[in-house]
Protein backbone atom coordinates (compact mmCIF):
# COMPACT_ATOMS: atom_id res chain seq x y z
CA UNK A 1 0.00 0.00 0.00
CA UNK A 2 1.22 3.30 -0.66
CA UNK A 3 0.21 6.39 0.94
CA UNK A 4 3.38 8.92 0.68
CA UNK A 5 2.08 12.27 1.96
CA UNK A 6 -1.48 11.29 1.32
CA UNK A 7 -3.69 12.47 4.33
CA UNK A 8 -5.01 9.67 6.65
CA UNK A 9 -8.62 9.65 8.88
CA UNK A 10 -9.47 6.53 11.11
CA UNK A 11 -8.00 3.19 10.57
CA UNK A 12 -9.21 0.88 13.36
CA UNK A 13 -7.85 -2.40 13.13
CA UNK A 14 -6.19 -2.21 9.32
CA UNK A 15 -3.40 -4.26 8.40
CA UNK A 16 -1.39 -2.41 6.64
CA UNK A 17 2.05 -4.12 6.86
CA UNK A 18 4.63 -3.28 4.79
CA UNK A 19 2.60 0.08 3.89
CA UNK A 20 4.74 2.81 2.64
CA UNK A 21 3.29 6.23 4.58
CA UNK A 22 6.30 8.28 3.78
CA UNK A 23 5.18 11.77 5.02
CA UNK A 24 1.79 10.80 5.48
CA UNK A 25 -0.17 13.38 7.22
CA UNK A 26 -2.05 11.55 10.02
CA UNK A 27 -2.74 14.38 12.60
CA UNK A 28 -5.31 12.70 15.54
CA UNK A 29 -6.11 9.77 13.37
CA UNK A 30 -7.22 6.76 15.06
CA UNK A 31 -4.78 3.34 14.56
CA UNK A 32 -6.31 1.57 17.26
CA UNK A 33 -5.05 -2.46 16.67
CA UNK A 34 -3.81 -1.28 13.14
CA UNK A 35 -1.09 -3.70 11.98
CA UNK A 36 1.52 -1.70 11.00
CA UNK A 37 4.22 -4.35 10.98
CA UNK A 38 7.62 -3.31 8.71
CA UNK A 39 5.43 -0.14 7.78
CA UNK A 40 7.74 2.47 6.39
CA UNK A 41 6.65 5.62 8.53
CA UNK A 42 9.59 7.80 8.23
CA UNK A 43 8.73 11.88 7.99
CA UNK A 44 5.32 10.59 9.05
CA UNK A 45 2.59 13.05 11.19
CA UNK A 46 1.26 11.04 13.23
CA UNK A 47 0.83 14.12 16.17
CA UNK A 48 -2.29 13.23 18.89
CA UNK A 49 -2.79 9.97 16.91
CA UNK A 50 -4.75 6.94 18.69
CA UNK A 51 -1.62 3.96 18.50
CA UNK A 52 -3.79 2.00 21.60
CA UNK A 53 -2.93 -1.68 20.75
CA UNK A 54 -1.31 -1.04 17.08
CA UNK A 55 1.59 -3.45 16.08
CA UNK A 56 4.71 -0.87 15.50
CA UNK A 57 6.82 -4.07 15.42
CA UNK A 58 9.62 -2.99 12.75
CA UNK A 59 8.65 0.09 11.63
CA UNK A 60 11.10 2.32 9.81
CA UNK A 61 11.74 6.09 11.34
CA UNK A 62 13.71 9.11 11.29
CA UNK A 63 14.10 11.84 13.34
CA UNK A 64 11.17 13.81 11.54
CA UNK A 65 8.57 11.09 12.33
CA UNK A 66 6.32 12.92 15.11
CA UNK A 67 4.00 11.29 17.79
CA UNK A 68 4.04 14.03 20.13
CA UNK A 69 0.68 13.39 22.48
CA UNK A 70 0.12 10.42 20.66
CA UNK A 71 -1.84 7.74 22.80
CA UNK A 72 0.90 4.71 22.57
CA UNK A 73 -0.32 2.27 25.53
CA UNK A 74 -0.19 -1.19 24.36
CA UNK A 75 1.22 -0.24 21.16
CA UNK A 76 4.05 -2.92 20.26
CA UNK A 77 7.61 -1.86 19.70
CA UNK A 78 9.45 -4.99 19.51
CA UNK A 79 11.14 -6.77 17.64
CA UNK A 80 12.70 -3.44 16.38
CA UNK A 81 15.02 -2.67 13.71
CA UNK A 82 18.59 -3.11 14.42
CA UNK A 83 20.93 0.13 13.44
CA UNK A 84 22.68 -1.88 10.88
CA UNK A 85 19.15 -2.87 9.23
CA UNK A 86 17.85 0.37 9.35
CA UNK A 87 21.01 1.34 7.19
CA UNK A 88 20.74 -1.15 4.76
CA UNK A 89 16.68 -0.12 4.28
CA UNK A 90 17.81 3.45 3.84
CA UNK A 91 20.99 2.29 1.42
CA UNK A 92 18.37 0.76 -0.69
CA UNK A 93 14.94 2.77 -0.17
CA UNK A 94 16.00 6.21 0.30
CA UNK A 95 13.14 8.50 1.11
Amino acid sequence: MLLDGAPVGDVIGALLSRARMVRVQARGANFMNAVLQNADLRSADLTGSNLHGADFSRVRLDGATSIDGALITRTRIHPRLTPQQQAVHAQADPA
